[in-house]
């Protein structure tokens, strides 16, 4: 049966619905926070993910969080997670209003957003990358305003102008990029180690750095006497060894690679926090170092070019890629590698050298 709706909830709360990985959870804590500050943090509450715990309690301590079942592709797995959430105010008594920032969607979200009971809700139409719902879930998620795709230009982040688009509907008010633009702090202190951290691999192997540009990046940190550390997730230890070895033994002159562990996200965020330049893949580490304002180089394939990258906090930041004709094919490549990440060539990556560390001391 469809989802009974309150006529108005009885602490007229905001549901901000958000259950995605840290990447994507970074690229919405500008529009978070401006709901936040807008509505009040006490009525409002964080459907997250069990990945962006840790960055919800940092960015949002007085905003009450639910974790939510993420990613279950049978929905039985999904309906069985919720009835463990049935009894929490959210879904037993509902809120007053219910904003989606899941836009690539698929169907387990859409039940899980299905099972709020809400009086008004906002929200965007599928993506591409998403998976529209069947009639049933349908039926029950409706948003009663659908935001339709924004106007993005080329080589802008569809992500955040959809973010601004979604937000602006809820508050019934024009909202800038600048207003939504994920900005985390304090502010980022001077350097105090010779380091330039590196977060080498992808959510995918198709996305990982090419070891060619982690040995020029090594060659170059050594040679202004910086060296390499890769930042490790939990129990990811041998994996990063093995690499820091074949950079070592690939280099034409003696550099210092090495591996840190990173358990916690306050561990990562440090490492870049402190660091005179970080280099890394289209992965969270990117959207932490931009929100953060560090110094970063971001290599990012064509798969989703412009959807989720690429974005600046200042001059700070250089995204490389290699533009081919096949670009936005959703990481379905036809070639025998990504040439979109395999043919950024070693000028590209020294000239953003230059320009980050020589240009903006």
């Amino acid at each position: 049966m469809r989802q009974q709706r309150p006529t108005h909830s009885p602490a007229d709360r905001v549901a901000i619905f958000k259950p995605d990985r840290l990447g994507d959870f970074v690229l919405a804590i500008g529009a978070i926070r401006r709901i936040v500050n807008s509505i009040g943090a006490h009525r409002c509450v964080l459907l997250i993910s069990r990945f962006a715990r840790e960055i919800a309690a940092r960015e949002f301590p007085a905003v009450e969080a639910v974790e939510v079942p993420y990613l279950a592709w049978r929905l039985w797995e999904t309906r069985r997670g919720l009835r463990g959430l049935i009894d929490l105010p959210v879904f037993r008594t509902g809120v007053d209003r219910l904003i989606c920032l899941r836009h690539h969607r698929f169907p387990h979200e859409d039940l899980v957003c299905a099972a709020i009971p809400t009086r008004m809700s906002v929200g965007s139409r599928h993506t591409r990358l998403g998976e529209p719902p069947g009639e049933l879930i349908r039926r029950r998620l409706e948003f009663d305003q659908c935001v339709a795709a924004p106007l993005a230009f080329a080589g802008q982040c569809e992500e955040l102008h959809r973010h601004a688009s979604v937000v602006s509907a809820l508050l019934g008010e024009p909202v800038s990029l600048d207003e939504i633009l994920p900005v985390m702090g304090p502010q980022r202190p001077q350097p105090s180690e010779p380091w330039i951290t590196v977060s080498p691999f992808g959510s995918a192997a198709i996305r990982d750095l090419p070891e060619t540009l982690l040995v020029t990046a090594a060659v170059e940190a050594a040679r202004r006497g910086l060296g390499l550390r890769l930042a490790s997730p939990p129990g990811e230890e041998a994996r990063f060894n093995a690499l820091a070895g074949r950079l070592q033994a690939a280099a034409p002159v003696a550099v210092l690679v090495t591996v840190q562990a990173t358990p916690r996200l306050a561990d990562l965020i440090g490492l870049l926090r402190t660091s005179c330049l970080v280099i890394t893949t289209e992965t969270a580490t990117a959207h932490l170092a931009t929100a953060l304002d560090c110094p970063t180089i971001a290599v990012v394939g064509g798969g989703h070019y412009g959807l989720f990258s690429p974005w600046h906090r200042s001059s700070r930041q250089r995204w490389l890629t290699h533009r081919v004709p096949c670009f936005a094919c959703n990481w379905k490549c036809h070639l025998p590698r990504p040439v979109c990440i395999t043919e950024i060539d070693n000028a590209q990556l020294l000239d953003a050298f230059r320009q980050i560390l020589d240009l903006n001391p």
